[in-house]
């Protein structure tokens, strides 16, 4: 479906609001989607030609980053970026190349044949169904010439290596199941810190899987391992306390336990303490967190500082996905300390105060997002 142009901005925009109304009267439905505008620039890069590195360029220039979270996505720089340079992005994103047109990504190859995708282009618009190569007979596509490449299937695979759980001890959980919970607190650091909450939930349950240990598991159709998070960081945010829950079929030593975790886990990310509970442990918010900020400026300190003193009349706005609303600092910041000429510890209040992360501190100020992604933002403590 190269040749097919993406449908218009309006035309997504419509259908979405279509499906929304629709749904909305279904309770428990709960419909996610991805931004309209995104998915304009996403085909206007992927289809277009080499005249779009400059465009790439331009808008690094003017400040895009991070463009794939929604929140960081700046369509405006874009759109001025291809207006200087001469070019209508509706029109690149959603042309329709004629079969006979030259195509800016022809000269890459995965050793398909052009004129195979076109004869595959064509059964589809006919509802044609092609038959699986590894199972039936060769459709010619241009990948093999069956002397030194042919395709291979495998049968079966040995993993010499691989824990094998006892299925006896990690089993799914009944409500009458007896478990045991952990809480663990681990730091993430390095590389770590441009982990998504999705990417450690699932380096963790993966990792579980290899430390032998009688792991719980949930019911359904798809039984996932039983542990779960305090709230997700911030992508880009270091911390040193973070916490996680665990339930196991089994009792385990602690110790041995996390001794067992560590040895499976990336580097940058390290369980330091774990504690065993007898029944299913509260999971409460902290009433505090002290966050550290590193590379402040001096006089961003004294703003920080000034600010603070004053915090019955500092308000700080909080930008979320679901709108914008306004806290008052002596609300939601307990105290702020100058620990050196360019570090400040900044302690937030938790439990049931707005939850307030250390850029809206900062963006209260006046810094920017530019500035405040040069900064070193640390999670350093949290009560247990």
């Amino acid at each position: 479906f190269q040749w097919c142009g993406q449908i218009s901005r309006d035309e997504v925009e419509r259908k979405l609001d279509y499906l929304k109304g629709r749904l909305r009267r279904f309770r428990g439905v709960k419909v996610k989607w991805h931004h309209p505008g995104q998915s304009l620039w996403e085909a206007v890069l992927s289809r277009g030609d080499r005249r779009l590195a400059r465009v790439v360029l331009k808008a690094w220039k003017k400040g895009a980053r991070l463009d794939g979270w929604t929140e960081l996505f700046k369509e405006e720089v874009w759109k001025e970026a291809i207006r200087e340079e001469g070019m209508d992005p509706h029109a690149l994103a959603t042309r329709i190349y004629d079969l006979g047109d030259p195509l800016p990504w022809d000269h890459l190859s995965s050793g398909v044949s052009k004129k195979y995708l076109i004869r595959e282009y064509e059964k589809a618009k006919m509802e044609e169904y092609t038959e699986d190569c590894r199972w039936g007979h060769c459709t010619g596509c241009g990948v093999c010439d069956l002397e030194k490449v042919s395709p291979e299937v495998w049968q079966s695979l040995e993993y010499p290596e691989t824990v094998i759980v006892d299925s006896a001890k990690s089993a799914n959980c009944s409500a009458t199941t007896q478990l045991y919970w952990y809480t663990f607190v681990y730091r993430k650091l390095g590389r770590a810190r441009f982990y998504s909450q999705t990417d450690i939930q699932r380096v963790f349950s993966r990792a579980l899987r290899r430390t032998s240990v009688p792991v719980a598991y949930s019911q359904g159709f798809h039984p996932l391992p039983r542990i779960s998070f305090d709230d997700a960081l911030p992508v880009g945010m270091e911390s040193l306390c973070e916490r996680g829950w665990v339930a196991l079929v089994e009792p385990v030593e602690a110790s041995e336990f996390v001794e067992k975790w560590n040895r499976t886990i990336p580097e940058e990310l390290r369980i330091v303490e774990m504690i065993a509970y007898v029944g299913k442990p509260v999971k409460a918010p902290p009433q505090w967190i002290v966050y550290r900020i590193e590379g402040i400026k001096r006089n961003e300190v004294l703003r920080l500082m000034d600010a603070f003193k004053n915090r019955e009349r500092w308000n700080i706005i909080l930008k979320r996905k679901k709108g914008i609303k306004e806290v008052s600092a002596d609300r939601v910041i307990m105290e702020i300390i100058q620990v050196d000429d360019d570090i400040v510890d900044v302690t937030v209040r938790g439990g049931d105060a707005p939850v307030v992360r250390p850029a809206d501190i900062l963006s209260s100020i006046g810094l920017s997002q530019e500035e405040i992604a040069q900064m070193s933002i640390v999670k350093i403590s949290a009560p247990l």
